[in-house]
This record gives C-alpha cells, structure tokens and sequence, in this order.
C-alpha cells in the first residue's frame, strides 16, 4: 500500500498560491481579445460600462448612442436631439399652417396673400390715400366783369393747375339769370349747366345794385379738384349785356 503524506501547511498555502497564479494567467490569456488587464479588473470595468453611474461612463453611453443618430441631423447630446425631432413632429401641419398665412417679409403686395402681403397691400392703399388727400389751406377769390357780353360767347373766370376745392360760384347779368349758363371743368371734365329761377340762393351785393334778385345766381358747390379747375359763364339772350361773375376757391 502506497503511503500517503499530508503536506505541511505552509506547502499547502504554497500550492493554493500557484493554482490562482496559474488560473489568472490561464483565464487573462484567453481574454486578451476582451481586456487588458486582470480578470477583475476586467469584469469591474466591464460592468461598470453596462450600469453607468460615473460622468465618465454616462458620457460613453451618450457618445455611442448620439454617435447612431446622425440621420437626424443634429449636432448636440442625445437628449436634445430627441427634443428637437420629437418638437419637430409635433405639430408639423399647424406650423406649416401659420407659417403661410403669416408670410414672410419678402411677400408681395396682395389683397389675398398672407399676412404680411395684406399688410403691405394696406399700407400701400394708406400711402395712395394720403398722397391723393386733399387739405386746402389757401383760400382765394376772383371777381370778373364783362361789359356788353356777346350773347353765347364764354368767358372765362378763372383758369387754374393744382390742387384745391371750389367752394362758391355767383354769377349777375342785367337780364333774368334764367338766360344764364355756367361751364366747370374740374381735371379735365367739364360739366355745363343753365340757371333756373330756383337756383337763387343769395346775391352779390357789389353786383346787385337797384337790380333785384331774379337777375342773381349763387351756387355752393365744395367740389375737390387734384389738378385744375376752370370756369367760364355766358348768357343766351339775343342781345348784348353786363356780365358779372365771382369765385371762391381755396389751394394747397
């Protein structure tokens, strides 16, 4: 029978030494591929990578993970990469919606357009507006006389460019002012009338004299003019008399 020896202590701390010696070799050796350092080390840091909790490992997983979405074209951490697709997708119908009824700055005038082309098609109206406004601030008058009036011949009262507004046209002849006519050309268009009985409304006291009122015409007529204004009266009795015409105007 053989005979067994038991080994002393120390030889037995000795040999437990070398098979953990020799199994860290062993087990480092075929994970060469895996990690570098020992096997604890290894699976510390190994699992470290897999539950973040340092700066370090957290910003790994933020690196890896940003790293896989390029395609969304953003540039910053994954987390604000997500709140920008996500805010992108949200309401992309409603955005598009407002972003064409607002417009933009470089919209041209229209009526119909988005909101800033409406506001310029105002602004543009405003602006015709206030350059067409007429503000007389220039009042005028002029008296005329024509002694032995041909009758059916105009003459002319005043004959005037710019901008302005007719307030007043009297007219006295030394025959009944139903035989009286008057002609307005205000911007070119002309408007010719004759003088009824009715249309006395008060005389001309410098033109009056004994003569009583049939002989009189007073028009108020607050009519605007842009660009001119002319006038001219007549008379159609056969035969030759005074006639006498006054106006009252005011410019800008």
């Amino acid at each position: 029978m053989a005979e067994i020896s038991i080994a002393k202590e120390t030889t037995s701390q000795a040999i437990k030494t070398k098979v953990d010696t020799n199994l860290d070799t062993t087990v480092s050796s075929r994970q060469a591929n895996v990690l570098s350092q020992t096997q604890a080390n290894r699976l510390d840091d190994t699992i470290s990578s897999r539950m973040p909790g340092t700066t370090t490992h957290r910003d790994r997983i933020d690196t890896t993970i940003s790293s896989r979405q390029a395609a969304w074209g953003a540039t910053t951490t994954h987390r604000d990469r997500i709140d920008t697709t996500i805010s992108s997708r949200a309401a992309q119908t409603t955005a598009n919606t407002i972003n064409t009824n607002v417009g933009s700055n470089s919209d041209a005038s229209s009526a119909t357009g988005s909101t800033h082309a409406k506001l310029k098609d105002i602004r543009a109206a405003l602006n015709t507006l206030t350059a067409n406004l007429i503000q007389p601030t220039k009042p005028r008058s002029v008296d005329f006389k024509q002694s032995d009036a041909v009758s059916g011949t105009w003459y002319t009262v005043l004959n005037i460019t710019g901008k302005g507004i007719l307030n007043r046209l009297s007219a006295f002849i030394t025959i009944y002012n139903e035989y009286l006519q008057y002609e307005i050309t205000v911007d070119g268009v002309a408007v010719t009338e004759t003088t009824r009985d009715t249309s006395r409304t008060r005389g001309l006291a410098p033109f009056g004299g004994s003569y009583d009122r049939d002989r009189i015409a007073d028009y108020l007529f607050n009519t605007y003019f842009k660009s001119s204004l002319k006038i001219r009266v007549r008379h159609t009795h056969g035969s030759t008399y005074d006639l006498h015409a006054s106006v009252d105007y005011a410019l800008v």
